[in-house]
């Protein structure tokens, strides 16, 4: 029996070494018939033209660069505003009479991938643009971009400053834009071993610009080329909001919600890019899908485009989820079939699911002023073995704001779900990543924002095993005061927390970043995530073949057990021999 295991193993690491040579897997092929509708992307008639070099970040000696801009905050929208902003209030009505305790911890189940916080530091410095929006990545030789809605910041993976907080205005000054910056995005890939730096620039139909970035090296130090896209290229009418990004093999690709003059939703649209040629400051191929409708044939509103989870790429084209702002019983999934040079089209798919709506704002310590934790679109989302993992914010019970945590299987359009709660506390904006170095196994990591009645706004992590049981929350910064920056009675907060997955760590760090009540403001903390296995005691468990017979009976065992026991003991009461200190007798 022994042989033939190490035979599976052997071809299973195989197959994994082609997929990591090749850097890409092959994607399930989903039935056509099974979606609602196919769409054509929109050539542009011309190619993105070559990249510009940006000049490399050098303020000499002055490494805090911050400057106070108090800027306005862009409020993102969505395809249902008006019933996300009745489902928040009845939510709210609903949250006010609860009179209960907030929990230190919910019970919770053993799990084997238990998360401990290793490294950590400050982050961006906040110069007034509020919510931070944070997102970062790190590249295999540790390299760290982080981003929030105003500035740019480069750290090393122990916390060294090599850029800090310069803001987008003086980092793209050369581009000669005035919209002003927001929503910034940014990503690693690990096959190309280079940044994707995605920023929006202008809320108006005259002004609006995507600013994509591609980086020269893994160093972001080294520099960039850059390219400006217009925001109004479906409708000139309308400006570009809310991007998610993510990669395939050969593509980036940027979705987003377009806006009228007036702030009127007026459609999703996902943009494909070759960024093989962004690399290389090239030509750039482009198209775009305009007038995204979901599986359900009703306007997508935020679609995310799903990254693959580990250290390869994937395709051809790319999976896209999205879910309902307001509620809904069904999450959308989205198949582009091939890559920006191919004939290639989307299909829109309805997965039934566990009914979701949007939850009530937080309450948090210190402050009579609630915090906005927005609606249920998705948030944050990577494709990995067959399954898109995802999560957006849900009313997990009573109005309090939780994580839904979703595994869509790809190939029978099926979801399964765990919302991450707390009794007492609002979970919100949270962001996942892979938390394994096996690729067949689904463990993930989730960071967010937290807060309550009881704790200033703080930023965690919590882990979801193979089996969907979630870890203890996991404090990575706590808050230090309530966020009160600006004269409403409700806080921006998030709009967004950032993830990105080491990927050639032996320990499968994952880092996160996000924001925390700082000096009646927003603080923004990075941290270093790992496993600690040593947390939980192994679980014992066995099987036997065969388990009936005649006497005398040969009978092969099978070590099942959990949670990484490295000693074994057995006794075999009546039997030859009568103990054995083998894994698998």
């Amino acid at each position: 029996m022994t042989p033939l295991k190490l035979r599976a193993a052997f071809a299973l690491t195989l197959l994994f070494s082609l997929n990591l040579l090749y850097g890409q897997e092959m994607k399930p092929e989903l039935d056509k018939s099974m979606g609602l509708y196919t769409l054509e992307p929109v050539t542009m008639p011309k190619k993105a033209p070559a990249g510009i070099a940006n000049p490399i970040a050098d303020l000499g000696e002055e490494k805090w660069k911050a400057m106070v801009i108090n800027t306005d905050p862009i409020l993102h929208g969505s395809e249902e505003n008006a019933l996300v902003d009745s489902v928040k209030e009845a939510a709210m009505l609903v949250k006010k009479k609860w009179n209960g305790t907030p929990a230190m911890q919910e019970p919770h189940q053993k799990v084997l991938l238990a998360p401990f916080v290793d490294e950590e530091f400050i982050a961006n410095v906040y110069d007034g643009w509020r919510p931070q929006d944070n997102d970062m990545a790190i590249s295999g030789s540790g390299h760290i971009v982080s981003v929030v809605n105003s500035n740019i910041s480069y750290y090393t993976s122990t916390g060294g400053v090599v850029l800090q907080s310069q803001a987008f205005t003086d980092f793209y000054d050369f581009l000669g834009l005035n919209g002003g910056y927001f929503d910034p995005r940014v990503l690693f890939d690990p096959v190309a071993e280079k940044f994707i730096l995605v920023v929006l620039n202008g809320s108006t139909p005259t002004n609006s610009a995507v600013v994509v970035s591609f980086s020269i090296s893994d160093n972001p130090d080294d520099g960039w080329w850059t390219y400006t896209f217009e925001g109004n290229a479906p409708n000139p009418n309308t400006w570009f909001d809310f991007p998610n990004i993510g990669i395939s093999g050969e593509d980036l690709f940027i979705s987003s919600n377009l806006f009228t003059a007036n702030d009127n939703y007026d459609q999703a649209v996902i943009l494909q890019l070759d960024k093989d040629a962004g690399y290389t400051g090239d030509n750039v191929t482009w198209e775009y899908f305009g007038d995204v409708e979901n599986g359900s044939g009703n306007s997508s509103g935020s679609v995310k485009p799903l990254s693959l989870g580990y250290d390869a790429g994937y395709g051809p084209g790319v999976y896209l989820v999205s879910s309902s702002s307001s509620f809904g019983n069904a999450v959308h999934l989205y198949d582009i079939d091939g890559d920006v040079d191919d004939n290639q089209t989307i299909t829109a798919y309805a997965v039934s699911t566990t009914p979701y709506s949007a939850p009530a704002n937080a309450f948090q310590l210190g402050s009579s002023k609630t915090l906005d934790t927005g609606d249920a679109r998705v948030q944050s989302g990577f494709y990995a073995n067959g399954i898109a993992h995802f999560v957006f914010n849900t009313d997990a019970a009573g109005g309090f704001s939780g994580i839904r945590y979703n595994r869509l299987q790809i190939s029978g359009l099926s979801n399964q779900i765990t919302n991450i709660t707390q009794t007492g506390y609002d979970l919100a904006y949270g962001s996942c990543a892979l938390f394994s170095q096996d690729v067949n196994e689904a463990a993930v990591l989730i960071g967010f924002e937290r807060t309550s009645e009881d704790v200033y706004p703080e930023f965690a992590v919590v882990s979801v095993d193979e089996n969907m049981s979630a870890s203890n929350k996991v404090l990575v910064r706590e808050g230090q005061s309530p966020i009160d920056a600006s004269s409403g009675n409700n806080q921006r907060w998030g709009d967004y927390t950032g993830i990105s997955r080491k990927h050639n760590d032996p320990d499968a760090a994952v880092w996160v970043v996000g924001t925390y009540g700082r000096n009646n403001a927003y603080g923004n903390w990075i941290g270093e995530v790992k496993q600690d296995n040593s947390t939980v005691a192994p679980v014992a468990n066995f099987s036997g073949t065969p388990t009936s017979g005649n006497v005398t009976l040969q009978v092969q065992f099978t070590d099942l057990s959990v949670n990484n026991p490295t000693s074994w003991f057995w006794e075999f009461e009546g039997g030859n021999p009568a103990t054995s200190s083998s894994q698998n007798p």
